[in-house]
């Protein structure tokens, strides 16, 4: 992706910074990618979660919170102190709020009211009813 990238854009890059969704310290080996790319004139890779690069992009240095929400989610708040990190566990044990959170939460519903365990997806207390647009 990194050559691709290069060539079609003529660009002339010396720093690659990849926000790794899921990234933790045992598994981040920015050595191994530098090796891979560093024939196209790179000289530094950087590797960082993806809550990381998404806070940054988003809020620079300033203080806040910021959630990614897509396939999984996460959100990542920087305050004076202290930073907190919240989910981004992955779609076995967490990514609350997600796109696959939700089909997954939408198909239990289905089945559960299949089954007769409890209510569908049309009972649901939170579910929005349709407004009438007259």
């Amino acid at each position: 992706m990194v050559t691709s990238s290069i060539s079609r854009t003529g660009a002339v890059v010396h720093t690659v910074t990849a926000g790794v969704s899921g990234l933790t310290s045992r598994n981040a080996d920015a050595d191994t990618l530098l090796r891979l790319v560093e024939g196209d004139g790179i000289s530094s890779v950087s590797l960082a979660h993806d809550s990381v690069t998404s806070f940054l992009g988003a809020l620079g240095d300033q203080r806040g919170a910021v959630i990614a929400a897509g396939t999984g989610a996460v959100t990542l708040a920087v305050g004076d102190r202290d930073t907190a990190r919240v989910d981004g566990w992955g779609w076995t044990m967490g990514d609350a709020g997600s796109g696959f959170w939700i089909g997954r939460e939408a198909l239990t519903a289905v089945m559960r009211a299949h089954d007769h365990r409890g209510p569908g997806p049309r009972d649901h207390p939170h579910r929005r009813r349709p407004r009438s647009l007259a």
